[in-house]
């Protein structure tokens, strides 16, 4: 099985790449200019934001990533698809932007010592279209935002909580650059130094804070972490709550990608219901957003505890009956 990308994408994730391409390409852009600005003016703080900016860049280069992967069908290798690729990314990006500011800082704390005088005319003209070409690029943002209808969740989808969290960087971004804007704005007026110095580490300190979260993200998904927002007790509820279902146990629920997410689950019933696997995964994935839900029903001539079931490490023989039994039915899509 050779992997292939999918001929006719959803027009949902079509609409949402291009919105995303086309803010990737306005900041992109944004980002030279406000750099140039930064090094002609000889403002750090204005330097700082345009590695601010940077990080946005790359954020939104990383979603756009993701959606593509989306598109991407599993292979014999890569069973899952391509989607542990974007917290790869993230990893990367966030290294090389605190290198970057790392050196910015370094040279605000040399330029503090010798009092240099920054442009504070271009720091604010920078810093305006700075400002209002964020609030351009979040109402771009806008349109992708969407909760798909109907039975079943599908990873990529232009739901993304991922891109939820572009927009919610943006926003924290704006703000970042009204600390820019309002130290241009005094050192117009008063002409004090040190405020240049001062707001670069502060427009730092925010940097900071966003790629120390987007790293953590990116642990959270190597390592297969629950999804924060799903509550592992409201699952198990659930399943309890069904008829004829006496017990539930070996419940795992990992994160494979952005917004994308999987289940799987033993449960033991009292009376024999061959159909029970396969709704049960039709109701997980519908109701609690997942995209793969495995669900093994155990009759009660095969109930066994968790201690005891058979792992991937233990000895036990494998049988080589046809992979999909009555009682054991795996749902991907």
């Amino acid at each position: 099985m050779k992997a292939e990308w999918k001929v006719n994408p959803p027009p949902q994730r079509v609409e949402q790449t291009r919105r995303l391409l086309g803010v990737t390409l306005l900041l992109s852009v944004l980002f030279f200019v406000e750099l140039a600005a930064g090094l002609y003016a000889r403002s750090r703080v204005l330097q700082a934001d345009a590695v601010h900016l940077l990080m946005d860049v790359f954020l939104i280069g990383i979603n756009l990533l993701a959606v593509c992967l989306a598109t991407w069908k599993p292979s014999a290798r890569f069973t899952y698809g391509l989607r542990r690729a974007e917290p790869l990314t993230a990893i990367f990006s966030v290294f090389f932007v605190l290198e970057l500011l790392a050196h910015i800082l370094a040279k605000a704390v040399e330029e503090v010592q010798i009092d240099a005088i920054p442009e504070s005319g271009l720091m604010l003209w920078a810093s305006l279209l700075v400002v209002c070409t964020k609030v351009i690029g979040l109402f771009i943002l806008r349109g992708t935002i969407g909760i798909q209808k109907g039975g079943g969740y599908s990873c990529g989808t232009d739901g993304d909580l991922n891109v939820r969290g572009v927009r919610l960087h943006m926003l924290g971004d704006i703000l970042g650059s009204g600390i820019v804007l309002i130290t241009a704005i005094t050192l117009q007026w008063f002409g004090k130094t040190w405020i240049d110095g001062v707001a670069s580490f502060a427009v730092a300190f925010i940097l900071f804070l966003g790629t120390f979260r987007l790293l953590w993200d990116a642990f959270l998904v190597l390592l297969e972490a629950a999804p924060s927002h799903l509550s592992i007790d409201a699952i198990y509820h659930a399943i309890k709550q069904v008829v004829d279902v006496c017990e539930v146990h070996d419940l795992h629920v990992w994160t494979l990608g952005a917004d994308c997410y999987a289940i799987s689950v033993h449960v033991k019933m009292s009376e024999p219901d061959p159909a029970l696997a396969a709704r049960l995964a039709r109701y997980l994935k519908a109701e609690f957003s997942l995209s793969y839900a495995t669900v093994q029903v155990e009759l009660p001539e095969q109930w066994c505890s968790p201690s005891s079931c058979p792992g991937p490490d233990d000895s036990a023989p494998i049988s080589l009956a046809p992979p999909f039994s009555l009682d054991r039915v795996s749902l991907f899509r």
